[in-house]
């Protein structure tokens, strides 16, 4: 862990001064599918790996559009990738030298100098597509059922062991942002999580999300269940937050907690299933009554395995499943296509992207991080949806996806931010 003395305190207070006058020429997003955006926009044409990272993520927003970071960093670096443990996280986001990694493509090099990092980690420690697949989709991929699922993540979110990796990669990234040029202004920005449901309404007690062809007993979100599920992400978020607290406060640590801007639009916010309804900021399974997807998941061994009540060939981590799937949907376009569908289900969609984009532009803001300089626009790009805010005649172009990229700050309520 590291300590500070009070020599060192002292020296660096003059530092620390002077970072309001600074502009920001690099920076590094890390993490899991939560950071990388997996289903968020449309993925690149020339992106064909499984790291899925997508336009419409929290990083890439906060990188370009109005608003946004620029014009002052020259450089981003974004290594997040789709399914990592922050123990993947130590070992595959902190390069040197870019590092082909299979299906996931070339592993990006973390930065030469960036000037802060943000982090999400955690979700797949705590296994968040078997918790889905389980307590959502009513499969049994894994062999537990719904109530083994949340008990085993709970017992992981509350170990020491989880809590010691996290620690380590903010360490690292600490510890390697402070070796640049950057030195001791260099900052850490790690955020938690969003409960999935509303857990007080009782309209979604006899709602399941089962696929229709899959044989096995529908799991329903119940208010237990879904109290259970949201506990879960509560227990992360409280060791995350504990992690980053065991850090000195002058060494630039901070968490980001971005959950209560997610009220009002989680599932059960309104009746379901309605998977798409743009006000809920989740995704839903869009495709899970497409024909090849079916198929795809029927030829799984562990599928098999688990309607004939078998526990061989059974996943054992999120990776296991998404590489399976992957496998079994096939690597061109249409099959890549179809495997983002699948796993980014109860991942934030583009206007929940937007919304923790805003809530780490004032943690950056709150941490001294410089602001952008004003950008004017010569032109005002046809929107394909207007939204108007009650208090103001400005205006912001949406689409079915999101906010569009001039004006990406738009419709998190269907009105333009004042």
């Amino acid at each position: 862990m590291l300590t500070r003395s009070l020599f060192a305190v002292v020296c660096l207070l003059p530092l620390y001064a002077h970072a309001a006058n600074r502009a920001i020429n690099e920076w590094t997003a890390m993490g899991d599918s939560y950071a990388s955006g997996v289903g968020a926009g449309e993925q690149p044409a020339d992106d064909t790996n499984r790291c899925f990272r997508f336009p419409n993520a929290y990083p890439a927003v906060m990188q370009s559009g109005p608003g946004s970071l620029q014009p002052n960093p020259l450089k981003w670096n974004n290594v997040a990738c789709s399914g990592n443990t922050a123990s993947q996280i130590l070992d595959k986001e902190f390069l040197d030298q870019p590092e082909d990694d299979g299906k996931n493509g070339v592993r990006p090099v973390w930065g030469d100098k960036p000037e802060f990092v943000t982090i999400t980690m955690g979700g797949n420690d705590v296994g968040i597509l078997n918790l889905i697949t389980t307590c959502i989709l009513s499969f049994k991929l894994w062999g537990l059922n719904c109530d083994q699922v949340i008990q085993e993540g709970m017992k992981i979110a509350q170990s020491d062991e989880l809590k010691a990796n996290f620690t380590a990669v903010i360490e690292k990234a600490y510890t390697k942002g402070r070796s640049t040029p950057v030195g001791v202004q260099f900052q850490v920005f790690v955020t938690g999580y969003a409960q999935f449901f509303n857990q007080i309404s009782t309209q979604c007690n006899d709602v399941t999300f089962k696929p229709s062809w899959n044989p096995l007993p529908a799991q329903y979100l119940t208010i237990e269940r879904r109290t259970a599920m949201n506990t879960l992400a509560l227990t992360l978020n409280a060791a995350i937050k504990s992690a980053v607290e065991s850090f000195d406060p002058l060494y630039n640590v901070h968490y980001v907690d971005y959950d209560t801007q997610f009220a009002g639009h989680r599932f059960c916010d309104v009746d379901e299933p309605d998977p798409n309804n743009p006000s809920t900021w989740f995704f839903n399974w869009y495709t899970s009554e497409d024909p090849t997807t079916e198929a795809a998941f029927k030829s799984l061994p562990a599928y098999q395995s688990s309607v004939a009540n078998k526990t061989t060939g059974l996943f054992q981590t999120d990776d296991d499943f998404i590489n399976a799937l992957g496998d079994a949907l096939g690597d061109d376009a249409d099959g890549l296509s179809l495997l983002s569908d699948s796993v980014r289900i109860f991942h934030p969609t583009s206007l929940g992207h937007q919304t923790i984009r805003n809530v780490m532009e004032a943690a950056l803001k709150a941490a001294g991080v410089p602001e952008p300089e004003a950008v004017s626009s010569t032109s005002t790009p046809a929107p394909s949806k207007t939204a108007t805010s009650a208090s103001a005649s400005a205006t912001c172009n949406c689409n079915e996806d999101g906010c569009s990229a001039d004006s990406p700050a738009c419709c998190a309520n269907g009105t333009c931010p004042t």
